[in-house]
């Protein structure tokens, strides 16, 4: 055995046994239709472990290649090339689309990454069988590294499932707040005309933070059209706040619901437009926000 079939041999597993995994796991978020927290750790330990994959996966396939080019085998060679060419692409496609993120205009990039990993999975594992069934050395089953790819599943599964169990979701509150002033009727939100799904009242840290919006890269362009806009500033310009100044010494707390529905909708929806509440609330620098 040569200097290069024995680096081609050591380098195969560190590329198969996550080429396992990552198909596996890709399998599972494909056909997991509900966002869970096990799902979500799944999808960060499939991408992680993606780009920790593409140098091993890399180099073998790239000697691997080369190795097999003057092989008489022509339908593991074929087999091999097809196999070659869907992981190439499933690498490419899995590095973009963790970039820029699922959108309505790049849903082809979602599907070609699906199409070729699941075409790379299938063609390499025929690929690999055909090898084994060829030399007609069962014992060489072991190319699967079955043991191993068991051991590395059941440790993923393992760390997903502490991450899970050790993961704390924020707890909303959407509950009135204790003695909440029904002024204008059993609606919390009257004499205004918003309204929320349900009818009730929503944390406002469901509703507030429209800056995420923007440092997460998922809605750059709506976030800086909002931040330099009237909206941004629609609970605390000047003119109104002297406005809602004046109704609350005149009318009351209560009755600056109505503006608020439009002004000021985070402080509205989340109870904080209510006797003893300053004009100052969470997030009510963001006026009529984008989250």
């Amino acid at each position: 055995m040569n200097k290069k079939t024995s680096f081609d041999s050591w380098v195969f597993p560190f590329f198969f046994v996550p080429f396992i995994y990552e198909s596996i796991s890709g399998l599972y978020l494909y056909l997991s239709s509900s966002i869970t927290i096990p799902r979500q750790f799944t999808t960060l330990s499939h991408i992680l472990l993606g780009f920790l994959f593409l140098v091993p996966c890399l180099v073998h396939q790239t000697i691997h290649f080369i190795r097999a080019w003057n092989s008489s085998r022509r339908l593991s060679k074929n087999m091999g090339y097809i196999g070659f060419s869907a992981i190439i692409i499933s690498l490419i496609t899995g590095v973009w689309w963790t970039l820029v993120g699922t959108r309505a205009d790049n849903y082809w990039l979602t599907q070609t990454h699906l199409v070729a990993s699941l075409v790379a999975f299938l063609v390499s594992l025929l690929h690999i069988g055909t090898f084994i069934y060829n030399k007609r050395e069962w014992r060489l089953v072991r190319t699967f590294y079955p043991g191993t790819n068991l051991i590395f599943g059941l440790c993923m599964t393992g760390v997903i499932f502490i991450m899970t169990s050790n993961y704390k979701p924020v707890e909303y509150i959407n509950a009135t707040p204790a003695g909440y002033d029904f002024k204008y009727g059993d609606n919390p939100f009257y004499p205004s005309e918003t309204m929320t799904s349900t009818g009730g009242i929503l944390d406002a840290r469901t509703m507030g933070s429209s800056k995420s919006c923007g440092v997460s890269g998922c809605h750059q362009e709506i976030y800086e059209q909002w931040y330099s806009s009237a909206h941004r500033w629609s609970s605390t310009d000047v003119f109104y706040k002297a406005a809602e100044n004046y109704m609350r010494e005149t009318e009351g707390v209560t009755a600056t619901r109505y503006c608020g529905g439009c002004h000021d909708p985070i402080a509205l929806l989340s109870g904080d437009m209510n006797p003893g509440k300053g004009l100052d609330t969470p997030y009510s620098e963001e006026g009529s926000s984008i989250s």
